[in-house]
């Protein structure tokens, strides 16, 4: 049906934009001809990875397994060698479909898997009409794809998904948002995120244009106040936290927008509120899902009170709350369309017929409408990805052996940061980062890393009290040592940098707006300083930067600089 119904806007809607990438639009039509072209060429036996950066041509890419019967898995091209080449083994991959222009990646992967089918994706010739119709009405109940997500050993586990399941959320997804051909949506998520999944075949399944659009270099997030309304976008889907970042540079209220999508991560308040300023047109969806199961429910947020509720489930999903306490409660998933297995894993996502125990805990307000908290188990969102805190420690821990290490996520205002606490002999953060980047995602690096000069608390029955730890760890080690420290005022330049201090806090100038900042680290090292500065008020909002003394605020903001991952 998913592949029918795509073949289907593909004849109907010929002349229309259905991708639009890089100032490059492709129709239809063309998306057409180039699946039609590529049909015969990719002969591999089994599954299909696809090596893809940002892209229209990994979206290709996928489309063109789907009319194949393929199950395909996309594979990132900037995440480490090692998650990779587990891919690769896990997923029993065959053939490689290169949709990057990382030329050294793709040398890699051919030295190391050489009898490896690679594909490369032809563009242009003569094309035979229609064949990729004849391919699509005996479509195969196959696995449509194969999500890798987060795994407590260190090693990624595979989220399998089927055609079936696909089709049903993108089409609720859809109906519930009232997509239609119209409509110009984004896609902002990695197509290695299962949000890239929803965007995609919701848009060529309702014959609307999608927008590919890399934030991954600051610059960006810069221009897409002039992008949006140049390109008019409808539809905004994304985390919060990019949207966070966006309206820190966006001045202009984007008028072309009438939804603004947020999912993957809590929607908080101030969200609603900046939404409603800068996206005056737009309504505010929040939805509500997981890798296993890509769209579960959501709701139209009208007022703050409606703000962390789930929502309405979507058809053929109903929640099963499952008392913790007088009132929390477990959030299980009751639905057909959860994922079919992992691979690679002994996690068992189906306790009973189709239950889905999501780990994710709700209270039951005053409405008696469930309000999301947070989750009770090691596995936490960052920018929307779900990250165990146990396959961190497990990767460092391993390599380490003299320390005891506990990875714990701290939130602060609208921020979630990682931070590793630990006892035993010193270890620096940039030689644990490396370690773990050398393995997960740029993602799970940490943002602090702290020696422990006391005990790990401990609860009545002698396991470790996380709560006692991060009231530790935010007073003793954070709010302590993050006060303003004595040195001499940096000298004004250009208008641009630090021009009044007052005990904890300090003003700049940039672009002749005033900003009141929170002060969080400064570490002279020589000729440079390592400065963290928070841009709106709580810890560690703006990311810290190793600087040329005198360095401005306008080089600082436009990326000129080393950015890392460590406040103090």
């Amino acid at each position: 049906m998913l592949a029918e119904k795509i073949a289907e806007n593909i004849e109907k809607h010929k002349d229309k934009i259905a991708l639009w990438d890089k100032d490059k639009a492709i129709s239809y039509g063309k998306l057409g001809d180039v699946i039609n072209l590529n049909l015969d060429r990719i002969n591999t036996v089994g599954n299909v990875g696809i090596l893809t950066s940002h892209s229209s041509e990994g979206i290709i890419a996928e489309l063109i397994c789907l009319f194949l019967n393929k199950t395909f898995i996309p594979i990132v091209d900037n995440l480490p060698t090692f998650r990779i080449e587990k891919m690769i083994e896990i997923s029993n991959i065959t053939g490689i479909i290169i949709a990057t222009e990382d030329k050294r990646v793709v040398q890699d992967l051919k030295e190391k898997y050489p009898k490896l089918d690679f594909f490369s994706i032809r563009k242009n010739g003569s094309v035979k009409k229609n064949v990729f119709m004849s391919k699509v009405y005996n479509e195969v109940p196959n696995d449509m794809y194969h999500l890798y997500t987060s795994g407590s050993t260190g090693i990624p586990k595979a989220v399998v998904q089927t055609k079936k399941s696909v089709y049903h959320f993108a089409i609720q997804y859809i109906e519930r948002l009232d997509i239609n051909s119209e409509d110009r949506l984004t896609l902002f998520s990695s197509l290695g995120h299962d949000a890239s999944i929803i965007d995609i075949y919701s848009s060529l399944l309702s014959g609307a244009s999608l927008f590919v659009c890399d934030i991954r270099n600051i610059l960006m997030l810069r221009k897409l106040e002039i992008w949006l309304p140049q390109h008019e976008i409808t539809v905004w889907h994304s985390v919060p936290t990019l949207l966070r970042s966006f309206f820190r540079f966006c001045k202009k209220d984007v008028k072309s927008l009438r939804l603004c999508v947020l999912g993957g991560e809590a929607v908080l308040e101030s969200d609603f509120v900046k939404v409603s300023s800068m996206f005056s047109g737009a309504r505010l969806y929040s939805l509500y899902g997981q890798t296993e199961h890509s769209y579960t429910s959501g709701i139209f947020i009208n007022s703050v009170n409606d703000v962390g509720i789930l929502g309405e489930p979507i058809d053929g999903v109903d929640f099963e709350m499952i008392p913790m306490t007088e009132k929390e409660f477990m959030v299980r998933i009751n639905s057909p369309y959860i994922l079919k297995s992992y691979l690679n894993s002994n996690d068992k996502p189906v306790c009973q017929g189709n239950i889905f125990d999501t780990g994710d805990v709700a209270i039951n307000n005053s409405e008696g409408k469930y309000k999301f908290l947070g989750r009770r188990d090691t596995q936490i969102k960052i920018r929307g990805y779900r990250v165990d805190l146990h396959e961190i420690e497990a990767i460092v821990s391993g390599f380490y052996t003299d320390i005891d290490l506990w990875i714990i996520s701290l939130s602060v205002g609208e921020n979630t940061f990682l931070i590793g606490v630990y006892k035993g002999v010193d270890v620096d953060i940039q030689s644990v980062n490396s370690l773990i980047l050398s393995v997960l995602p740029e993602y799970c690096s940490l943002n602090k890393l702290i020696k422990l000069n006391e005990d790990f608390p401990l609860t009545v029955t002698g396991k470790r009290n996380l709560g006692v730890l991060k009231s530790i760890i935010l007073e003793k080690y954070i709010i302590e040592k993050g006060s303003i420290p004595k040195f001499p005022t940096i000298p004004r330049k250009d208008g641009y940098v630090f021009v009044e201090w007052d005990k904890n806090i300090f003003t700049k100038i940039y672009e002749n707006t005033t900003y009141v900042a929170k002060w969080i680290s400064y570490k002279d090292l020589g000729t440079k300083v390592i400065c963290s500065f928070d841009l709106d008020g709580g810890i560690g909002t703006f990311p810290s930067a190793i600087v040329e003394k005198g360095t401005t605020i306008k080089e600082i903001l436009e990326n000129k600089n080393e950015i890392i991952t460590i406040f103090y």
